[in-house]
């Protein structure tokens, strides 16, 4: 995967030295003053599969952080068969959906029994906890955190 950024820039008098590695996408010319320069980069980006590893390594949970920005933060969870966590209550709403597996999920003292493809929005300061997780598949998570 990778990103292409696009930069326009007005020049103002600009000399390019033969020495600047710029030299290999603009020809070492003097521009003429407000002449238009374009200049293209790609930024390549790790490529990821939400589905690989599919199996949790050990009896804990394995967090990975997909994307994190000032207002959200996306992560896939991994989770071993029969995971239980304690009662979490989290300043921040959080949608939450399952990618693959089963898992048993208690909110609000009501408890939902999720499979892959459903979703479920975790109000911001609602308590919640994981009861259970599938065996085979084991259960990966989709979670977006947003503050």
């Amino acid at each position: 995967m990778s990103l292409s950024l696009q930069l326009s820039i007005v020049a103002k008098d600009i000399q390019l030295r033969p020495d600047q590695p710029m030299d290999s996408f603009i020809d070492n010319r003097r521009y003429p003053e407000n002449q238009s320069l374009t200049l293209q980069v790609s930024l390549a980006m790790p490529e990821m599969n939400l589905f690989k590893p599919d199996k949790a390594d050990g009896e804990k949970e394995n967090l990975e952080t997909l994307l994190s920005r000032k207002n959200v933060t996306i992560e896939r969870i991994l989770s071993p068969p029969n995971s239980v966590t304690e009662i979490l209550q989290q300043p921040h709403d959080e949608w939450i959906s399952i990618l693959q597996g089963s898992a048993k999920l208690e909110m609000n003292d009501t408890q939902y029994y999720l499979h892959r493809g459903d979703c479920v929005l975790i109000p911001a300061n609602t308590p919640h906890r994981v009861l259970t997780t599938s065996h085979q598949p084991h259960c990966i998570w989709l979670t977006v955190h947003i503050r």
